[in-house]
């Protein structure tokens, strides 16, 4: 598991430093100070350097073509590295540098791009556009024992050529969905079941069974094209989409812990979609399900109850595997970290502090 994290250039960071992760990590704080860039600097670390999925999430309705990939850069300094590092298991973990290059040519006498991109750039009929209008990320990886590299190309949508970098497993979950790997609900449940079809039904049924009591089991029917998990209420099947937005997101979350198996999930505003008085169970399935699937999870929130509801789950559960991170701007603009343990996060909800930001 991700023990720590360095953040230097990206998004809104100038330097942010991030200790003390924990298998569960929620993220809090006001507008506009990092917490979804978190997550995309844990994404492209864990090898995921897939950057189109970071424009979409970035276009907010606009054709996600039109963003530009100095956008990464904090203030748009481009001359300056960007760089993630991170450590695993208090060890050297994963080293991501990302550079930023206006012209094609400056690419030159680069050993990487030589070697890997400019075969797959003649193959490629361009029709007229001229090479010194493309604009190229460079991603460098490090582990300490061998170096990755791979290269994003502006005018060919982010096209990405790499060597032998090893990704860790992750899932993207979005305010509205996953985002990485694109699959629908009825293909996670379905891979989940040939893992293990009666531990892993018997988790599934549970969990939903905190938002509708009444639900006997659930399968997947076949409509049209498209396989649709549903619910049995008596004698009556009805699609969990039907059942309300709560159930469909817990649905959700347990079928992503599952896919991140051994790996890394990531959800945005993880409060979406359930009513505060169920928080409380929500965080105790997620819980449970992120052990018993061996994933460490980073979410983000602006729930006040959901950062109490979640310290209230976890001290009732035989092992603290939290941590609340807040992020604040200081007066400065540079934004820093605040890591809340067990002792900390009590202190806090006694007191009614306000613990957000």
């Amino acid at each position: 598991m991700y023990t720590s994290f360095k953040i230097e250039n990206f998004r809104g960071f100038d330097h942010l430093e991030l200790d003390d992760l924990a298998r569960i990590n929620l993220i809090a704080g006001k507008n506009n100070v990092g917490k979804t860039s978190l997550l995309e600097a844990i994404f492209i670390n864990t090898g995921h350097f897939n950057y189109e999925v970071l424009r979409r999430k970035r276009s907010n309705g606009k054709n996600p073509s039109q963003l530009s990939s100095a956008s990464l850069f904090h203030n748009l300094e481009v001359k300056k590295h960007l760089t993630i590092d991170s450590c695993i298991d208090g060890a050297t973990g994963r080293e991501v540098e990302i550079s930023y290059y206006e012209n094609i040519n400056d690419l030159s006498d680069d050993e990487h791009f030589e070697r890997l991109t400019k075969p797959f750039l003649a193959a490629i009929d361009f029709d007229g556009v001229e090479l010194n209008q493309w604009r190229i990320l460079k991603f460098l990886y490090s582990d300490g024992k061998k170096i990755s590299a791979g290269f994003a190309i502006e005018l060919l949508i982010f096209s990405m050529v790499n060597i032998d970098i090893e990704p860790f497993n992750i899932v993207f979950v979005a305010s509205s969905g996953i985002t990485s790997p694109k699959v629908s609900n009825a293909e996670l449940y379905s891979a989940l079941l040939l893992e293990d079809i009666t531990a892993n039904q018997t988790r599934l049924v549970e969990a939903l069974r905190i938002l509708e009591p009444r639900l006997d089991l659930i399968t997947i029917l076949t409509l049209g094209d498209s396989n649709v998990i549903h619910g049995q209420i008596g004698n009556q099947l009805m699609p969990l989409n039907a059942m309300g937005e709560g159930v469909e997101r817990v649905t959700e979350m347990i079928l992503a812990i599952g896919k991140a198996q051994n790996g890394i999930l990531l959800i945005d505003e993880i409060e979406n979609g359930f009513h505060y008085s169920v928080l409380e169970d929500v965080w105790k399935v997620i819980a449970k399900a992120a052990r018993d699937f061996n994933v460490q999870i980073f979410a983000t929130t602006h729930s006040l109850e959901t950062i109490r509801a979640a310290h209230q789950a976890f001290s009732e559960s035989d092992t603290y595997d939290f941590r609340y991170h807040r992020l604040d701007r200081r007066k400065s603009g540079q934004i820093t970290a605040s890591s809340y343990d067990q002792e900390t996060m009590q202190a806090a909800v006694e007191m009614d502090f306000e613990i957000r930001g």
